[in-house]
């Protein structure tokens, strides 16, 4: 898989963790709207980007199984990414709502 395939992907999750995160949802839900419900994930994608961008980026090359593994995949990472960057702005900025 590209790199730029890849890298889009795991900003996408990092961004409906915030997203979700700041509504106050628990993030296993995250998680499971992507597992279980992933042609909706897809479509919120294909709304929340350009059109032009996504084509560029998948370029017709991928499956969605492959582009839903990866997503599965990349989670816990990003997941861990976020938290730790979350952390590190709440001990820089005090104990305000992030």
């Amino acid at each position: 898989m590209r790199i730029e395939l890849k890298e889009f992907i795991e900003r996408v999750v990092e961004d409906l963790i915030r997203k979700d995160d700041d509504l106050g949802l628990p993030i296993q839900s995250t998680w499971e709207k992507i597992y279980y419900e992933f042609e909706d994930f897809m479509e919120e994608v294909e709304e929340s980007y350009f059109e032009e961008e996504l084509e560029e980026i998948f370029g017709g090359i991928h499956t969605m199984k492959e582009i839903k593994e990866y997503t599965i995949e990349c989670f816990d990472d990003v997941l861990e990414k976020y938290v730790r960057e979350k952390e590190m702005l709440k001990k820089k900025y005090g104990n305000e709502n992030l």
